[in-house]
């Protein structure tokens, strides 16, 4: 495990978390949160370009990710807004420290 599988663990990290957030916007069926989509990505992709800890060793995020698909395959709103605000703060928190 050398330099270029972490290279490659990031950036497949990258893309699995790109692929959630999208899908994840694009299921609310809003217009105003599909209509932020393209500056998320470009967000995300900054992050990732200027090599911020992306979640990698943050499991937090991960589980938090989890929870969600939970909380939509059992159609609890409430709880969902509930994991998707506290998985922002979480995450704008770290984003701060960096």
């Amino acid at each position: 495990s050398g330099p270029e599988d972490n290279d490659l663990n990031k950036t497949i990290m990258h893309e699995t978390d790109m692929e959630f957030h999208t899908k994840l916007m694009k299921l609310s069926n809003n217009a105003l949160i599909n209509s932020l989509l393209p500056l998320a990505i470009e967000f995300f992709d900054k992050q990732f370009m200027c090599s911020i800890t992306y979640h990698i060793e943050d499991k937090k995020g991960y589980r938090e990710h989890f929870k969600m698909v939970d909380a939509i395959k059992n159609k609890k709103l409430d709880q969902l807004s509930s994991l998707i605000r506290s998985h922002l703060d979480t995450y704008f928190k770290n984003y701060n420290n960096e």
